[in-house]
Parts: structure tokens; sequence; C-alpha cells
């Protein structure tokens, strides 16, 4: 996502395995291919195993830098699952 339209991000999480966590985070960056930072706030609360969850976080969106993606790390077990990120923005530069 091009951080030029920037603002709240939802995380929604389904069904997985025993044992599985996710935990989701913002990272950015100044290059779509550079290396990627967390965000600071950028967190999702990590979800366990079978354990529907909607989460909102807030970010400083004037201190984003141009690009911003979603880092999910999946842990523990065996499974599948879902999880889904929605970004809504507005435009940072008018």
């Amino acid at each position: 996502m091009n951080s030029k339209n920037r603002g709240k991000k939802n995380k929604s999480t389904l069904a997985g395995g025993a044992s599985i966590t996710y935990a989701v985070k913002l990272t950015e960056s100044d290059t779509s291919g550079g290396s990627y930072t967390d965000v600071t706030g950028g967190a999702f609360t990590t979800t366990t195993a079978n354990t529907a969850s909607l989460q909102k976080i807030y970010v400083n969106v004037t201190s984003l830098k141009r690009f911003v993606k979603i880092s999910t790390t999946v842990a523990g077990g065996t499974g599948a699952g879902a999880v889904a990120v929605l970004g809504l923005a507005s435009a940072k530069y008018g």
C-alpha cells in the first residue's frame, strides 16, 4: 500500500489449527523494494487458534514512510486459517 493514502487499519481472523497463533503488524519503507521496519503502534494483538477476532488500530499517518505493508507471522501447530487486514485511508497530500 502506498502510504500517501493513510489511516485506520482493521484486522479480522478466523479459525486455525491447534496451537496456531497469528501475529500481524504494519511495516514501512521509503522504497517499495527496500528494507521494511515496524510501524510504531502498528501491531495487532496476537490471536490464537480458533479464536474469532476483530481489532482496530490507528496510526500516526503524518510520520509513516511512503510504502506500508502487512507482516503476518504464523507460529505453532498445524492446520489452516485466514487473516484479513483492511486499510482505510485519506490522502496525506491534498
